[in-house]
């Protein structure tokens, strides 16, 4: 399925979702929050590379969310709670994001 150019869009907002997210931490940690401005920083450049080479960018987005997915749980060790809303919020809007610029090549 060639979902075109509303795909494309479709992905950059949801790849927009963890980049507010990351965003927000940075700016309340202030000049602490420099990690999370390198993650929005990597993000906004592979929406970038996702919207000119959709095949390339969607892949490496795709499996940027699926090692986020498997990753977090590993490393932070959070409450159910937790983990769910970093899931819902960070992870799965990239990996989805990955995946509709996938189906939205040329």
């Amino acid at each position: 399925m060639v979902l075109g150019r509303k795909g494309k869009f479709v992905a950059v907002v949801l790849g927009a979702i963890p980049v507010v997210f990351f965003g927000a931490f940075a700016i309340g940690e202030g000049m602490a929050g420099w990690s999370h401005y390198a993650e929005v920083l990597a993000l906004i450049a592979l929406l970038a590379c996702g919207w000119f080479w959709p095949r390339i960018g969607g892949a490496a987005i795709l499996a940027l969310g699926i090692a986020a997915m498997a990753a977090y749980p590993l490393m932070a060790h959070p409450s159910l709670s937790a983990l769910m809303i970093v899931e819902s919020l960070a992870c799965l809007p990239v990996a989805l994001s990955g995946i509709f610029f996938m189906a939205a090549r040329h």
